[in-house]
C-alpha cells in the first residue's frame, strides 16, 4: 500500500467513533477499534503495547479514578488540568535523557526536539538552538517517535519507524 493510500485509510478509520490511536507515553502509534467502549469500564488495553488507556479522554489510563471522578478532580485541580491538557496534546522527546514535552502545531510528522516544540521538516534540518539554550535536537517520527537520521550525502531522511506507524515502508 501507498504511502498516499496508508494516510486516506488512516483518516477513514479515525471517522469511526469505535476507533482509537494508542496515546501511550511510549510512542506506540498503534491503531485499533475498540468494539465494546460502551461496556468497559472506561479503559481498553492497546493490543500492541499493553498500555491501559482511557476510552473517553484519550490519553493513558488514570489509574484509581472513573472517568467521572477524574473530571470532578481536574476540574478542582488547576495543576491537574494544565497536565492532561500536556499529555493530551504532547509527547515526550524519545531521547531518553531528555523526555522535553513537544507540541505539533501543524506540517509533516518529522519532527525536532527543541524549546518551542514546532519545528518540523523544512525547519529542522540544522542545529536548534533558541535564545543560547541548547535542546537535545532529536530528530524524531511524530507517529510513532522513531529515530530519524539525517542523510549527510542526499540531505535526505533515514527513518527508523516502528512497524506500527503509517510510515514504515519509508524506513
Amino acid at each position: 500500500m501507498g504511502i498516499v493510500d496508508n494516510l486516506l485509510l488512516h483518516r477513514l478509520l479515525e471517522t469511526n467513533e469505535e476507533f482509537r490511536w494508542c496515546k501511550s507515553t511510549k510512542g506506540c502509534g498503534a491503531g485499533q477499534l475498540v468494539c465494546n467502549y460502551k461496556d468497559l469500564l472506561g479503559y481498553y488495553t492497546c493490543h500492541a503495547c499493553g498500555q491501559m488507556l482511557c476510552f473517553r479522554h484519550s490519553i493513558e489510563w488514570h489509574k484509581g479514578f472513573t472517568c467521572d471522578e477524574f473530571e470532578a478532580e481536574r476540574a478542582r485541580n488547576d495543576d491537574l488540568a494544565s497536565d492532561v491538557t500536556v499529555l493530551a496534546f504532547t509527547k515526550k522527546c524519545p531521547n531518553e535523557a531528555c523526555g522535553t514535552p513537544i507540541m505539533k502545531h501543524e506540517g509533516c510528522d518529522v519532527m525536532t526536539c527543541c524549546r518551542f516544540g514546532s519545528h518540523t521538516c523544512a525547519e529542522s534540518k540544522d542545529t536548534c538552538d533558541h535564545g543560547g539554550r541548547n535542546y537535545c535536537g532529536q530528530r524524531f517520527c511524530w507517529s510513532c517517535l522513531g529515530k530519524i537520521d539525517l542523510d549527510k550525502k542526499t540531505n535526505g531522511f533515514i527513518r527508523h519507524c516502528k512497524p506500527s506507524c503509517k510510515y514504515y515502508s519509508l524506513n
